[in-house]
Formats: structure tokens, C-alpha cells, sequence
């Protein structure tokens, strides 16, 4: 099919693409005519300035300082060591399984619902045919909630192994729950179904439901605040 003829992707789906700082960034990829720089970020960019001159070393000096800068944002940090395995350097053993961010994903009548947090205190609730919520504040209430997900999401995916990205992971049934919990070394993947027993599990579900209730207050009082 031509190019210009293919379904530009939704909003919901743009977003959610965004999600798990799986997408292999931009460095070996040459000057492509349908590649809009705009839309590259200055860092991946130089990234890429560097890797085309040959300073393989510098490159992956720069990603590792990107990928250890815990002031940075959380996907970039994944972004960078996603680049950095693709580059043979792997994260150490005291890097590999910290937990930077989880997706937790499950689908209701009205689509797929997916909600991502992490460890920069930001958060995205995204509904599929529905609304969007980007949460880039700061709040006490919320700050504790996902450090409450992120400290589950930890408990519970501890026996599961890491994976470059979620591509063999198909977007869950009706009534299964899929875990995408982030890493230095990949994603790690366990699911659910609504009846399961497992406590980590369970956990996990509980803290999920917790943040997305007190993203929506915040949410609320933030309009009533406005009106």
C-alpha cells in the first residue's frame, strides 16, 4: 500500500506507542527524507552525529551517562539503555532489575485501557475511545501511589526474565491483565486473568487501581479549581 494512503495512527495509539522506552532509538539510521528532524530530540540526535563519525566509544559513554542520570526523565533512561544493549554494552548486575516504570494494561468493553507510571513521579492513564491523562506534576498523594505500583510491580515480576521489548506480547483479552514492568535490561512481562491468586499479582492490580482513582481526584479538584 502507498505511503500516503496508510491510517495516520490515533492520538491514543501515538501515545501509548510512547509508553515503554522500548523503540530502538535513532543511531545508526541514516538522513531519511520522510524522517522529520523536528520530531528526533536534541539528544538523539547528537547521539546519532556521534555513532555516524565513527566515536563508538563516546557514544556509548554519552548513553551511560544518560542511562545512570536518575534526575533524567524515566524513558529516556530506557531509551538509553535499549540503545546500549543494541550496542553489546548490557546494564550491571546491580542496574539490570531496577524498576524504572510499569504498564499496566488490561481491556474493558470500551477498549483497551492502559496505565504507566514511573520512577520520575510521572504517570499516563489512557483509555482507548476515551480520554487521555498525561500527568507531569508533582502531588504527595500521587507521588505515593506510584511508589507504591513501582514497589508491586517489583515484587511481582522478580521471577520473570527481562525481554528486548514488547513486540511478542499480544494486547490483552477480555478480562487478562498484562504487566509490562520497565527495566535497564528489557521488559519484563507477567499477565493475569481477573480470578487469578497470585498475591504479587493481586497486589500489583490493587496498587494500579489506587493510582488511577487518585489521579482522577487530582484531576477533578484540578478543574473545580479552574472553574
Amino acid at each position: 500500500m502507498l505511503g500516503w494512503l496508510k491510517r495516520k495512527p490515533s492520538t491514543y495509539e501515538t501515545l501509548r506507542s510512547l509508553l515503554f522506552g522500548d523503540a530502538l532509538p535513532p543511531i545508526a539510521r541514516g538522513r531519511q527524507p520522510n524522517v522529520q528532524e523536528a520530531n528526533v530530540p536534541r539528544f538523539w540526535v547528537e547521539i546519532r552525529e556521534l555513532y555516524a563519525r565513527g566515536e563508538r566509544a563516546a557514544t556509548v559513554e554519552r548513553l551511560l551517562a544518560a542511562a545512570r542520570d536518575l534526575a533524567a526523565d524515566s524513558r529516556l533512561r530506557l531509551e538509553a539503555w535499549r540503545a546500549l544493549r543494541s550496542l553489546g554494552t548490557a546494564p550491571s548486575v546491580d542496574e539490570r532489575d531496577r524498576v524504572e516504570g510499569v504498564v499496566v494494561e488490561t481491556r474493558a468493553e470500551r477498549g483497551l485501557v492502559s496505565l504507566a507510571a514511573y520512577s520520575d513521579r510521572t504517570a499516563r492513564h489512557l483509555i482507548e475511545n476515551g480520554p487521555c491523562l498525561v500527568w507531569d506534576a508533582r502531588h504527595p498523594d500521587v507521588d505515593a501511589r506510584i511508589d507504591s505500583l513501582l514497589a508491586a510491580a517489583d515484587a511481582a515480576a522478580r521471577r520473570f526474565t527481562a525481554h528486548e521489548s514488547r513486540a511478542d506480547k499480544p494486547i490483552p483479552a477480555l478480562g487478562l491483565w498484562r504487566f509490562s514492568v520497565l527495566t535497564p535490561a528489557g521488559i519484563k512481562t507477567p499477565q493475569a486473568t481477573t480470578e487469578d491468586t497470585d498475591s504479587n499479582l493481586d497486589a500489583l492490580i490493587r496498587a494500579a487501581v489506587a493510582l488511577v482513582s487518585t489521579l482522577n481526584e487530582r484531576q477533578r479538584g484540578s478543574t473545580e479549581t479552574r472553574t
